[in-house]
């Protein structure tokens, strides 16, 4: 779907910097906490709730890992599949936000969204 980077430490590496430096160990420690927090909480979001916020939370996460104002849009099996919902459901869920304006379908695969709205429907604030 799109480029990403990935980096290995070995848990060796990790012990043995705990000593040399604790600064570095509390900053990679720190950091680790945070990724596990977040996506403990996306994973609550896309999983739990009322189909149309679940589809609200995807297309908001989407468009927070693309740089760009739009984002890749999935296909309405995958996002059923990655929701648990049946592709009705999601594509009537779109079809909804198209409707009321939040959503914009840009070419087959990308799509631009009122991300304020969208906060607004699933009661987070901004």
């Amino acid at each position: 779907m799109t480029a990403v980077s990935v980096c290995e430490i070995p848990a060796d590496l990790v012990f043995e910097l705990s000593h040399k430096s604790s600064e570095l160990n509390a900053s990679l420690l720190n950091n680790w906490q945070y990724a596990l927090l977040t996506s403990d909480t996306w994973l609550t979001k896309l999983a739990s709730g009322p189909s149309l916020y679940r589809v609200i939370w995807l297309l908001i996460w989407l468009s927070e890992i693309d740089p760009d104002e739009e984002f890749f849009m999935l296909g309405r099996a995958d996002m059923g599949n990655m929701l648990a919902l049946t592709t009705e459901t999601v594509s009537r869920n779109i079809a909804g936000l198209r409707r009321d304006g939040d959503l914009e379908l840009l070419g087959r695969d990308r799509a631009r969204i009122d991300v304020a709205s969208l906060k607004r429907i699933v009661k987070d604030p901004v």
